[in-house]
């Protein structure tokens, strides 16, 4: 179907672009698909001022609505994305998907979370370092079980800290502290 082409309209049928009516006998089109209109609405010839709304426009069929009276005849004007429903589609399609401010947030969040870890981190090298002390073992614990809150940028497994390991490998002699770290790590 291309424009210019003549189409016939009867009872039931759908319109398949949108034409510029030319004849009319009682014909009546549902344009809810189109317009939200619950009744179908009377067409007619003539022309019509430029500019007039869609939903006004008593002289033309637009595609994919349906014929529910009469009888018509129209030539095509416009077929394809050309049309009111290719508009539409045309439109939907150019609508850019934007994160929700609780997404943006929580991205925020998780970046902020990773930078704290990764000061924490570089702080247990560099006190690894230190002879073994209680407060480097409150750190590297509290690292440990901490690194957990966050499921995006660690692994999802639950790290324990036991002081008083012993390994059978070592015997019965206790573990340094660092040793330990390294044996969790594993």
């Amino acid at each position: 179907m291309f424009q210019g082409d003549i189409v016939v309209l009867e009872i039931g049928e759908k319109v398949p672009a949108d034409l510029y009516l030319l004849k009319v006998e009682s014909l009546q089109i549902d344009e809810s698909v189109l317009t939200g209109e619950s009744v179908p609405v009377s067409k007619e010839t003539g022309v019509l001022p430029q500019g007039t709304s869609l939903a006004e426009q008593k002289n033309m069929a637009f595609m994919g609505t349906t014929v529910t009276n009469g009888y018509g005849q129209g030539v095509v004007v416009a077929t394809g994305m050309e049309t009111e429903f290719g508009k539409i589609a045309r439109l939907t399609q150019e609508v850019k998907q934007e994160e929700s401010p609780l997404k943006k947030r929580l991205n925020v969040l998780g970046r902020r979370i990773g930078e704290i870890s990764l000061v924490i981190a570089l702080l247990v090298v560099i006190l690894g370092i230190v002879p073994e002390t209680s407060f480097i073992r409150d750190v590297i614990g509290r690292y440990q079980s901490g690194s957990g809150c966050n499921p995006r940028r660690t692994s999802r497994q639950v790290v324990t800290y036991d002081p008083g390991f012993r390994s059978e490998k070592y015997g019965e002699e206790k573990l340094s502290f660092a040793e330990s770290v390294l044996l969790l790590k594993v």
